[in-house]
């Protein structure tokens, strides 16, 4: 339970660090498809890929991430499998800037998360 809890805590919220370039939001698929095509979606202890097929693949904490997305008004929505857990559909904001990408729960109002693109 606690590796769930530290897991889940860093894929759901970071607090950005001074000096970040500022987080542009993206509003439209089309954007979202150009900026994570071909990229790998990396945090600590999480490797993640967002397929244009709309499906999401990777590994967090050692377990198996699986789930599928789709792009509604200006959200990115997701329900996902990690482990054994069940991650629930959820509508989030997405911003990016350079080689990083914030997801932003609950339509904007949520946790956030950060990765990396990797190319």
């Amino acid at each position: 339970m606690k590796k769930t809890m530290c897991v889940l805590a860093a894929l759901m919220a970071f607090q950005a660090g001074p000096g970040m370039a500022q987080l542009v939001r993206i509003e439209t698929e089309a954007k979202f498809r150009e900026v994570v095509e071909g990229a790998l979606l990396t945090r600590p202890l999480v490797k993640l890929t967002v397929t244009g097929d709309g499906r999401i693949s990777g590994t967090g904490a050692f377990d198996d991430i699986q789930g599928r997305w789709q792009w509604d008004g200006d959200y990115f929505c997701r329900e996902m499998t990690w482990g054994s857990r069940e991650i629930v559909w959820d509508c989030q904001t997405v911003s990016a800037a350079g080689d990083t990408i914030r997801f932003t729960a609950e339509r904007g109002a949520g946790d956030s998360a950060e990765f990396s693109l990797k190319r």
